[in-house]
């Protein structure tokens, strides 16, 4: 039976792949919005009222997404890169990553993030000054390198940037010293998933040996625990597209993995327990020489490629294009990803009184800040220029 060949678009983009990063975008929307209310990661603004079922929810919502939405972000942005790179030349390309990425971290790092700052510390922490002021002072740490960069949930496109130039490097090197075969690489099979598995497992565990989970380097909000799986996925998202690898992956394969990831959700409570966390012990799971950490850094890939394999068989078969509402958000994404911080920050204020559970606040500021992000995108991208940005 002949296999139903995924729709592509104008330019031969995979119409499903849009739709991915669009689930993927929402899902980092209503991974911050629920830790507004449970405190489970870190974020600017907290209200910190937690119930059991509010901590377990939260607690395996935002485990799961760690463990593979930033990874896939970072995998499907590497897909399109080499053609790209084919069609533009490395010049150009990079020009256009350094105005696409460069200029909302700058953006974001001296005028949001330092905005957020200061509303939240003059309501919550007794700050008395002027905006005006704040900015100034915060703007001095910027410029004598005493402040992060990356701010936010633009630390990811810091670290794409980062990527995307050591791929260009590389790229560069391999290309005067002949360049390496064009035939295209199959799918990977049991061994080279098992070995990509285990080797960002125990690279992993070695680096939170140095830096465990929650610690960035000074002056950059990169949390470099998580980078082996993040290289990981880039690196295979440079490999895919010559090989064509989300179009071409086995429908079974996919299902398979669809088990394993409900396997794995459901013993990652069981393993939480088992290592202290509910006794105060969580810690143990960030870093370090303990069994505990080496249980995380294991499990943490796994999970990663089941939910990946899994969701790219499901969003080819299943969901396609998704019609206007899908194109539209596709359109609108990288905007609503931009501003879904001060978005967030700005309702779940406004939300305060209310005296609602933790989850029914989520889901309300949830389903608020998705249509506001959407209009402010239309907006932004309606600006003189921004179509080059945004």
């Amino acid at each position: 039976m002949m296999r139903k060949r995924a729709k592509t678009a104008p330019g031969g983009r995979t119409v499903f792949i849009d739709s991915l990063r669009v689930f993927l975008t929402l899902l980092v929307v209503a991974h911050h919005a629920i830790i507004t209310y449970s405190g489970t990661g870190g974020w600017y603004y907290i209200e910190g009222r937690q119930d059991t079922l509010t901590v377990v929810v939260s607690g395996i919502f935002c485990g799961v997404n760690q463990a593979y939405f930033m990874s896939f972000f970072f995998m499907i942005s590497a897909y399109f890169t080499v053609a790209s790179v084919d069609r533009k030349g490395a010049g150009a390309f990079l020009r256009d990553r350094l105005i696409r990425l460069g200029v909302p971290i700058v953006a974001f790092d001296i005028l949001v993030h330092p905005l957020l700052l200061w509303t939240l510390a003059s309501r919550f922490r007794g700050y008395e000054g002027g905006f005006g002021g704040f900015l100034l002072d915060y703007l001095n740490d910027y410029a004598r390198l005493r402040a992060q960069y990356g701010t936010g949930p633009l630390w990811f496109l810091l670290a794409l940037l980062i990527f995307t130039m050591a791929y260009l490097a590389v790229r560069a090197f391999g290309r005067g010293r002949g360049a390496a075969s064009d035939r295209a690489p199959a799918v990977p099979g049991g061994a080279a998933t098992a070995a990509f598995i285990i080797g960002c497992g125990l690279i992993a565990f070695a680096v939170r040996l140095w830096m465990p989970v929650g610690e960035s380097p000074r002056g950059l909000n990169l949390q470099i625990a998580y980078f082996p799986l993040y290289i990981g996925c880039f690196a295979a998202g440079l490999i895919a597209w010559r090989g064509q690898w989300f179009a071409k992956y086995p429908e079974s394969a996919s299902k398979r993995w669809g088990y394993a990831a409900a396997f794995l959700v459901a013993l990652m409570p069981v393993v939480l327990i088992a290592g202290g966390a509910l006794d105060g012990r969580e810690d143990l799971f960030l870093g370090g020489p303990y069994w505990q950490a080496l249980a995380y850094a294991a499990w943490e890939p796994v999970m990663c490629v089941s939910m990946i394999a899994w969701l790219t068989g499901l969003f080819r078969k299943r969901i396609g294009g998704g019609g206007q509402v899908m194109r539209f958000l596709s359109q609108n994404a990288y905007a609503i990803y931009i501003v879904h911080a001060p978005v967030l920050v700005f309702l779940g204020l406004a939300l305060r009184p209310l005296g609602w559970h933790p989850l029914m606040k989520f889901a309300l500021l949830f389903a608020l800040a998705v249509p506001v992000c959407s209009v402010l995108a239309v907006v932004l991208r309606a600006l003189p220029g921004a179509r080059r940005v945004l």
